[in-house]
């Protein structure tokens, strides 16, 4: 899917996704997350995300499993091989 200026994206609970700036253009987004408690997941991923070098996915997925959120890092390379996007 691909969303536009102005556009509304709803992701239903527990649908697998993924989201980026496609363009060359600053992007800027209000995301709703229901319920609330998903900001001190934000906060402590955060340090993580700004480290040098990737991120250890170990450390996320230990951190994101106590939010109650899964990632498929498997699934990363192969996503990001086929888009022409690097992770981390």
């Amino acid at each position: 899917m691909t969303a536009g200026p102005g556009s509304y994206v709803l992701k239903p609970r527990g649908q697998w996704h993924t989201f980026w700036n496609a363009g060359d253009t600053d992007l800027r987004f209000i995301e709703l997350i229901i319920p609330g408690g998903f900001d001190g997941y934000v906060a402590r991923l955060s340090p993580m995300l700004q480290a040098a070098g990737t991120p250890d996915p170990a450390a996320v997925q230990s951190l994101a499993a106590e939010y109650g959120i899964e990632f498929d890092f498997d699934s990363v390379p192969r996503a990001c091989e086929r888009l022409g996007l690097t992770f981390g």
